[in-house]
């Protein structure tokens, strides 16, 4: 009888009103599938994490980001697939039962990460990547089109560059998937040195994206199985500082300083004419992306 590969779920929390809102939405679904689950504690959230029935809880001694968090997650794991998810994600009965039911194809193709359809509460347009994450997309998020298109509307506010819309029903293999919730094959992802723990918020799976496909691991978008997504800025106006700081570490650490000081150049000047074009009502970014 051939055997199924055995999975965990790792999640990560820091706020209080997304730990509670994680244990409503998917205590039932989690207890229910028999995966077991680990809670990395990046805040003060024991009394949560209790409520799930079996769940080990690891406490951090003080924030140092996602990445980290998720790195110790997974270290304390030795299944064969970990499920990271984000505190704002919701899994259903169907997803997990369905993950399990996909495990042994995932090995048998020797899958490194595998992503799924994630349909978002900000947004109806999250994407995969056809081509590895690059500086030209990233000039394109600070360029006139999609700040024009978001004037008009909230929901066309992120037109991908390079990317696929996940409302496709294609499953193949890309370039990056939607990093709210990843299944990675917990062999290759020490292999790769887990994610890099320089990325506070943001652009640690980007790398880890970049990095096994250098090594010549495969990924995969299964768009079979759907999610839900929130999506919450887990640490308030924060989090743009940190994005800002993690994006010139993912630009110098990819395509050298030369480049990222240009493309800091762009988004500067940029930010700086959106915020003179509106009067300031859509230019507040430019004070988390100048530099201390």
């Amino acid at each position: 009888m051939e055997r199924t590969p055995s999975l965990r779920i790792v999640t990560v929390f820091y706020s209080k009103e997304n730990a509670a809102e994680f244990c409503g939405r998917n205590c039932q679904a989690i207890e229910a599938s028999g995966i077991k689950l680990t809670v990395v504690d990046n805040g003060d959230n024991k009394e949560y994490a209790e409520r799930i029935k079996n769940a080990e809880y690891i406490k951090n001694s003080c924030n140092k980001g996602y990445g980290y968090a998720l790195n110790r997650g997974v270290e304390k794991s030795n299944e064969d697939f970990i499920l990271l998810v984000n505190d704002d994600i919701r899994l259903s009965d169907k997803f997990l039962s369905g993950i399990v039911q996909r495990l042994n194809m995932y090995e048998k193709n020797k899958y490194s990460l595998i992503g799924f359809r994630v349909f978002s509460g900000a947004s109806n347009k999250s994407g995969i990547h056809e081509t590895a994450y690059n500086p030209m997309i990233i000039l394109y998020h600070f360029s006139p089109v999609p700040f024009i298109l978001s004037l008009f509307s909230k929901s066309n506010g992120y037109f991908g560059a390079g990317e696929r819309m996940h409302s496709s029903l294609a499953s193949k293999e890309v370039k990056g998937v939607n990093g709210s919730i990843l299944l990675i094959n917990r062999e290759v992802f020490n292999r790769a040195g887990g994610f890099d723990e320089e990325y506070f918020l943001t652009y640690e799976e980007t790398d880890l994206f970049i990095k096994l496909l250098k090594m010549g691991y495969k990924i995969f978008y299964d768009s079979s199985l759907k999610v839900y997504h929130k999506h919450t800025l887990t640490s308030g106006d924060e989090s743009l500082k940190y994005s800002f700081k993690s994006m010139m570490h993912f630009l110098k650490k990819h395509y050298g300083v030369f480049c990222a000081e240009l493309v800091y150049l762009w988004i500067f000047s940029f930010l700086s004419m959106k915020r003179i074009f509106t009067l300031k009502r859509k230019g507040g970014e430019i004070e988390y992306l100048k530099k201390p």
